[in-house]
């Protein structure tokens, strides 16, 4: 088998459009299954948003969650059309993918079924709303996400390749996007060893599992065949064709019995368990992450949450933090948070909905 390279490197996208002034909002018919039902937000939430964000200068800290990415056609945990919802799904935990080799397989196999959807998710008029609201300096740096998909940097990256520059505005940070985004809970596009910490890219492992598991292959192409079919012919299909925020599929046993899945190859021996680089649930967040979200947390004039209903403490926290500072706290999304009670403002409406809205207030109006 080929050795992976140290080095993560970056997927290619289809660039995403963003006009001046932003199109008309998407009807419900034209979006993704996973997309949770919600009424559009009033012009007065919008612009009690857009006042919070003025008054901060650039100092709102912007915390997102999984119902930020289900407009690009992943679902979200909690939402009735979520992952737990649906199905009554649960997680991977770290202690379960530590303790045996056989719900290492498990992981792996389902794994391996879910990231070609994964990796191809391109980001939403969401995404690219929050990106341009960044490169302006109307929220603070770093952005902070629980999601694991990448999309918040796939597009900074193409709205900066495709900017157009409002006039008298100034444009934060480069091309690169370092320093722009905190990923709370790590990225599924990397790959880290247990024992000697080397890190590769997810594709380079995503070759090994086809050479080691030609059958797997096969089953793996039809399945994203039905997928498509399902989605493409029935408007209720995506919840048998269901891709989980954390790329984990719903396989048949006989295709996870005979799974292989190699062994790091930096370190040369079978010690050497491969983890996604991100945190399981039952993990603790990296400290140097928890660090600088804190940091965050304790220097910003504003909080505003996007599709989270800040279940995992390591989010909540810092809203908590802001709070007890008596800094106004502004939820986006369609269910309930467990920062509920201490909000100042609450829009229950979709991020998608809200986002390319206080856009256009903010930056443009």
């Amino acid at each position: 088998m080929k050795s992976a390279s140290k080095t993560a490197s970056s997927l290619p996208r289809p660039p995403v459009p963003m006009p001046a002034t932003l199109a008309p909002l998407t009807p419900r018919s034209t979006l993704p299954w996973a997309v949770p039902d919600a009424v559009p937000a009033r012009d007065d939430e919008i612009n009690s948003v857009a006042q919070m964000m003025r008054e901060a200068r650039g100092k709102c800290l912007v915390i997102c969650g999984a119902g930020m990415s289900t407009e690009s056609g992943i679902p979200d945990y909690r939402s009735p059309r979520g992952a737990y919802s649906v199905s009554g799904w649960k997680p991977m935990t770290h202690q379960d993918f530590m303790k045996t080799d056989a719900m290492r397989t498990r992981y792996w196999a389902r794994s391996y079924a879910g990231w070609p959807f994964i990796s191809t998710r391109a980001p939403s008029l969401a995404h690219a709303s929050l990106a341009h609201l960044a490169m302006h300096g109307a929220v603070m740096r770093p952005i902070i996400t629980q999601n694991v998909d990448r999309l918040h940097h796939a597009a900074r990256a193409q709205v900066t390749s495709s900017f157009q520059h409002v006039p008298g505005t100034t444009i934060e940070g480069g091309a690169k996007g370092d320093g722009h985004v905190l990923e709370l809970h790590g990225a599924l596009h990397e790959v880290i060893c247990m024992s000697c910490g080397n890190r590769t890219h997810r594709d380079h492992l995503q070759q090994e599992f086809s050479s080691l598991n030609p059958a797997a292959f096969e089953v793996m192409k039809e399945r994203e065949r039905r997928r498509e079919l399902l989605l493409a012919n029935s408007p209720d299909g995506g919840a048998a064709a269901v891709v989980r925020p954390d790329g984990d599929v719903d396989l048949p046993p006989e295709a996870m019995r005979t799974f292989q899945y190699p062994s790091c190859q930096s370190c040369g021996t079978e010690t050497g368990i491969l983890k996604p680089a991100v945190t399981f649930f039952g993990d603790n967040v990296h400290p140097d992450v928890s660090r600088a979200a804190a940091e965050a947390s304790e220097t910003c004039e504003a909080v505003l949450v996007l599709g989270s209903s800040l279940s995992t403490f390591s989010a909540l926290r810092l809203v908590r933090k802001a709070n007890e500072r008596g800094k106004p706290v502004a939820l986006v999304g369609v269910g309930d948070s467990r920062a509920d009670g201490i909000a100042s403002l609450s829009l229950r409406a979709r991020v998608g909905d809200v986002l390319p809205r206080l856009r256009d207030k903010v930056v443009v109006g």
